[in-house]
């Protein structure tokens, strides 16, 4: 971390959130290059995501075979600006950016279940990124909750 031109914190005032209730925290933006960053903006993404693999045998003996069935669907994703930066610069220092966000409260709980090779999970994660001139993603922190 001590040779990277900035780094991106996320802290949040509770450690657990449940669905409708609101986020509260804040982004720590350090810029240490000294001539600064380029970005448009810094953005807190907040994503869910629900994962399933499931292992089934077929057949018996010699026969028998392994059938794995995976999926992946993201089942929450807002990406809001915190701080839009006009001139398209940072300036080298310590900045602070406090957020609120409420979420969905439609949202499926976090859980995880594993029964041998077959696994199911329901995972939320809080991050910031920086938005760069043309629209590509910068540096990113997450937490995963």
């Amino acid at each position: 971390m001590g040779n990277q031109p900035l780094t991106i914190a996320v802290a949040t005032d509770q450690s657990y959130y449940e669905s409708g209730s609101t986020i509260t925290g804040r982004v720590y933006l350090s810029v240490k290059d000294p001539k600064g960053i380029d970005a448009k903006s810094l953005n807190l993404l907040i994503e869910g995501e629900e994962r399933t693999k499931i292992h089934r045998t077929s057949g018996t003996g010699e026969n028998r075979r392994n059938h794995y069935h995976r999926s992946n669907c993201a089942i929450l994703k807002l990406d809001t600006p915190l701080a839009n930066f006009g001139n398209g610069y940072i300036k080298p220092g310590q900045y602070e950016f406090p957020f609120i966000s409420t979420l969905p409260s439609n949202i499926p709980p976090t859980m995880r279940e594993n029964d041998f090779e077959s696994h199911c999970e329901v995972r939320y994660s809080i991050g910031a990124h920086l938005v760069q001139p043309g629209g590509a993603g910068g540096l990113f922190s997450s937490i995963t909750k």
